[in-house]
Parts: structure tokens; C-alpha cells; sequence
């Protein structure tokens, strides 16, 4: 995680990510994210399970069409909305928690830390990589290492989702990143920085730009 931006502690979402696990046809497809789910740890919060399950299974839900929802402050919304679109991505029901977190986004105040802010947009960007929407995970990606540029593992959801995009090149230098900031992160040094260089190379080779035109996608 990202050192605090020098602001007051607060409570803030727990952090949540992909246990991510490249099958041998999926490193032939530069690393695309199998289909997994979150795992998710909720944070600490004074609301019962009984208060938010009702919100998670209406597909109706939103913030004007509940109204003791609205007596809450902002800060308190995003966080719910946060959580309840973790809660419903470790269901892998990714379309609504992708609902959530742009709900979520919406309620963007002062009293929020740019780390949580970061986070809506790297676990969209997750999300969007299960669905296959590569561009809008690069682009959610992006975001998060904008507002976050030492957050090791936003980085690192950027270098997957360029992969995923075609872009080896640009996916090395997301993966050089993670790793000049956290030196520890085996995988990525491993295995998906290696990927990407590998890729980068025959494009190379092969005089090519794009690595959907060597026919790896």
C-alpha cells in the first residue's frame, strides 16, 4: 500500500485484491486474469450484515430510491457502497459492484483519503479485466497509479490490464514500476515481467506494434 498522503489517520476500506492464477492458455493470451473472485476482508464497521444484505440483493438499489440511505453523510455512503461493491465482487457479480463503486464515486468528498479513492478505481479496474473490458481496466488502472504513483500493486493491476490489451511494452514499464517500488513481489518479477519482455521481444522481431498482431490474443 501507498505511505498515508500526511493527513489525519482514518478508517478506510480494507484493501482487496485478486488472487490472480495464469493457466498455461492463459499465458498465451499475455496473461489475461483467469475468472476468480475476490477476496474479500470487509472493514470494520458498526452496521449489521442484516442492514446491508437487503441493498446487495436488490438490483434496483440506488441512493434515491432508499431513503434512510440518504440520511447518511457522503463519507459514510461511499464507504457502505465500497463494501457492499466488494461484498458483491467476491460473489463475482462483477456488473453490480462495478454499479457500486461508480455510486461510490459519485459521493467523492474532502474527508476522503486519495488511497481510498485510489482503491474504488484499482478494484474497478479488476473487475472490468474479469469481464474482459480491457480498455476500461486500463483506463480505471491508470487512474489508481495517477492518484496513487506508490501504490506497488495498482501498478502492478495496470501492467495486467495493458497485457491484456495488447500493450507488452507499456506493460513492462507498469511491471518496472511495481517492483522499483516493492522489490518483493516475486510474481510479478517472475513471472509477468518476464511475460511482457518476452512479448515485447517478438514484437520487436517481428517488426510490430500491437501484440494482437502477432496473433497471441
Amino acid at each position: 500500500m501507498p505511505p498515508g498522503s500526511g493527513e489525519p489517520e482514518r478508517k478506510r476500506p480494507a484493501s482487496v485484491a485478486f488472487s490472480v492464477k495464469r493457466s498455461r492458455k492463459t499465458r498465451n493470451v499475455l496473461g489475461t486474469p483467469t475468472k476468480s473472485c475476490l477476496a474479500f476482508t470487509p472493514t470494520n464497521d458498526d452496521d449489521t450484515d442484516e442492514d446491508v444484505q437487503p441493498f446487495i440483493d436488490d438490483p434496483t438499489y440506488s441512493l434515491t430510491t432508499h431513503k434512510h440511505k440518504l440520511l447518511l453523510d457522503p463519507l459514510t455512503q461511499f464507504r457502505k457502497l465500497y463494501n457492499e461493491g466488494s461484498f458483491l465482487a467476491s460473489e463475482c457479480r462483477y456488473a453490480e459492484a462495478l454499479s457500486r463503486w461508480s455510486q461510490a464515486l459519485a459521493l467523492v468528498t474532502d474527508s476522503l483519503t486519495v488511497r481510498e479513492i485510489a482503491q474504488v478505481h484499482e478494484m474497478r479496474a479488476q473487475a472490468h479485466l474479469e469481464r474482459s473490458e480491457w480498455f476500461e481496466a486500463v483506463k480505471a488502472a491508470e487512474t489508481a497509479t495517477q492518484l496513487c504513483p506508490q501504490w506497488a500493486e495498482a501498478w502492478q493491476t495496470l501492467g495486467r490490464a495493458q497485457m491484456a490489451f495488447g500493450e507488452p511494452v507499456l506493460a513492462a514499464q507498469s511491471f518496472e514500476n511495481c517492483l522499483d517500488i516493492d522489490p518483493s513481489l516475486t510474481e510479478v518479477a517472475e513471472e509477468e515481467l518476464t511475460f511482457a519482455r518476452d512479448v515485447a521481444k517478438r514484437l520487436r522481431e517481428k517488426g510490430l506494434e500491437h501484440a494482437r498482431e502477432i496473433g497471441v490474443l
